[in-house]
């Protein structure tokens, strides 16, 4: 998945690394709803966190605590997270 398609399914995308992209496009091939959207998606380093949406719907993952752990679990963050903002849980 490239940077225009993630562009078109969240509000504004700023990830550098291409292990976290690469993942983010993974879960959303499986969860394969184009219709869905989500708010603005950033990575950089949480304190006391691998991911969180925020009360003004900001995405954040932490790219290195999820490569430390693997692909699946990192997969699993990047989905609950996505899960969390389709909720309106912030």
């Amino acid at each position: 998945m490239d940077i225009r398609t993630l562009d078109s399914i969240f509000d504004s995308v700023e990830i550098e690394p291409d292990y976290l992209r690469n993942l983010i496009g993974k879960v959303l091939s499986i969860i394969n709803k184009p219709d869905l959207t989500f708010g603005t998606i950033f990575e950089g380093r949480i304190f006391g966190n691998i991911g969180l949406v925020t009360w003004d719907s900001e995405i954040h993952l932490d790219s290195k605590k999820m490569k430390f752990r693997g692909d699946e679990i990192a997969m699993a963050v990047v989905a609950h997270e996505l899960a969390h903002y389709h909720l309106g849980h912030y």
